[in-house]
């Protein structure tokens, strides 16, 4: 038999045994480890998303929008630095479409996990040996960097924002498809990365240098900060890190890193993901420096990071590199759970109101979370306060007849779940789910993360207001005529959905 057709059938087997498991399958009780932000935060989030979603229109991006957007200077741009000129096959607005290349043809032939038999097919045994042959070296930096950035300072808070592009061009989606595991800056710590995310970060890092020093030297409490949507996204983590690491930023000159749907990039084979941070730098920054934030329907945060265990073996066949990789082999994600690379930092799971245009009846919200739409945190240990409230939710749930799961055990487990649901296997098969009218654009789209996260804001400033005009009016040295109001939590309670 054929290597594809090895492949092609360990894909289809792996497919139909994911959908058969999740349609017996008990969704996972989360609610005991979900958290919320605070407003202040949700609105820097939505800033920052609004600014990675202005890198698909760097034509347009002129300093007086963006002092208007957000009372910001604009520094520099990509467009306005001299690099190596390429043409581009694809526009900004076509990758936009295809959501960073996920819904393109690139994603599908590099892993073989769907499609029709064809000559993509035949491309695999190629692609294998040329992914064992540069996996035995040392990444290098890419002759130029696929994404386009630009760099604005908020005066207000002396901090510079470097905001980075996923790639820019179908052409240079080869950086997201190098994606072997190779060893992040020094062998001895023990943290693989992305292959082609490093590749491309290292080549940013050189052209930020003398913006990030200049930045450093402004002002006793200036501070550095990297946002990115997709791919960006996971450059900019690895060029926080590697600022960090090589002593151009000491611990606070490091403001908390955002990222909107990008992939997972990491692999924490010795310790597990937990403590790549912390192995990544000196000391002196907190675990919670990085915050992803995904939707609950992005492919692209979970095409890395979701169970592969049915075709794990087979992976690791196609070279060295992934022979060692420990991810792979289960043993830096838990046991029974085989992936190719994990997050690290804070995780944000971004549930969308039903009410915005990109979202469908096909795509209701995600069952492991509340349907109230909001931003809801993995947390690493709950509170008593949580555990207690988690377990009120659940007696009433099965009073009323539902059927639950049993609680998660553990982040990891709560996090796992979230990954694998829904499972991209099941997006990729599914032939309506490209395009740009497929779910795979438009979650993934940074425009609609935006519109996601402003309608949160929306809601949580509408609930608030319902409140204040439900609130009794006291009169100083009198009582309240009914019970007082006492602010509620900042989502919605979870009570209401059950």
């Amino acid at each position: 038999m054929q290597p594809h057709r090895t492949v092609q059938a360990a894909a289809e087997s792996a497919a139909a045994q994911q959908q058969q498991q999740q349609q017996q399958q008990v969704h996972l009780d989360c609610n005991a480890f979900l958290g919320t932000c605070s407003n202040e935060e949700l609105q820097h989030m939505r800033k920052l998303a609004h600014l990675c979603s202005q890198t698909y229109y760097m034509g347009r991006l002129t300093p007086r929008k963006v002092q208007l957007w957000h009372k910001m200077e604009l520094i520099t741009t990509s467009l306005c630095c001299d690099r190596l000129v390429y043409e581009p096959s694809r526009t900004d607005q076509d990758v936009l479409m295809e959501a960073d290349g996920m819904a393109g043809p690139g994603f599908a032939d590099a892993l073989q996990l769907y499609g029709d038999s064809g000559s993509a097919e035949e491309e695999l045994p190629t692609s294998s040996s040329n992914a064992e042959a540069s996996s035995s070296g040392a990444a290098g930096p890419l002759l130029g960097c696929p994404s386009e950035w630009f760099v604005c300072d908020d005066e207000a808070s002396s901090t510079r924002y470097f905001v980075i592009q996923g790639s820019d061009s179908l052409d240079h989606w080869k950086t997201n498809l190098m994606f072997e595991p190779v060893a992040f800056e020094d062998a001895g710590l023990g943290i693989k990365v992305h292959r082609g995310a490093y590749e491309a970060a290292q080549a940013l890092y050189e052209r930020f240098l003398p913006l990030v020093q200049e930045q450093v030297d402004s002002d006793p409490c200036a501070r550095v900060a990297f946002t990115g949507h997709s791919i960006g996204g996971a450059m900019a983590v690895l060029l926080m890190t590697m600022f960090r690491r090589r002593g151009v930023l000491g611990p606070q000159q490091v403001a908390p890193v955002y990222t909107f749907g990008s992939p997972a990039i990491f692999c924490d084979g010795a310790l597990g993901a937990c403590s790549a941070v912390a192995r990544c730098c000196p000391p002196g920054l907190k675990e919670d420096i990085i915050r992803c934030v995904i939707a609950t329907r992005d492919i692209v945060p979970r095409a890395f990071s979701c169970d592969y265990s049915p075709v794990a073996e087979l992976l690791r066949s196609w070279g060295p590199s992934w022979r060692e990789h420990s991810c792979l082999a289960g043993g830096a994600t838990g046991a029974g759970r085989r992936q190719l690379y994990v997050h690290i930092g804070r995780m944000l799971v971004l549930q969308p109101s039903p009410e915005l245009r990109f979202i469908t009846e096909a795509s209701p919200h995600l069952p492991l979370l509340p349907q109230q739409p909001g931003v809801y945190e993995i947390l690493a240990k709950p509170s008593l306060a949580q555990s207690m409230a988690a377990g009120r939710l659940r007696s009433k749930a099965l009073r009323h007849g539902a059927a639950l799961g049993r609680p998660a055990a553990s982040q990891h487990e709560a996090l796992a779940a979230i990954m694998d649901c829904p499972h991209p296997l099941e997006t990729l098969a599914d032939p309506g789910a490209y395009g740009s009218a497929g779910s795979i654009s438009r979650y993934h789209n940074p425009d609609n993360y935006c519109a996601a996260l402003g309608r949160v804001l929306a809601d949580r400033r509408e609930a608030a207001a319902a409140q204040l005009r439900e609130a009794p009016f006291v009169v100083p040295g009198r009582a309240a005529q009914h019970r007082p109001f006492f602010p509620a939590a900042a989502h919605a309670s979870v009570e209401e959905a059950a």
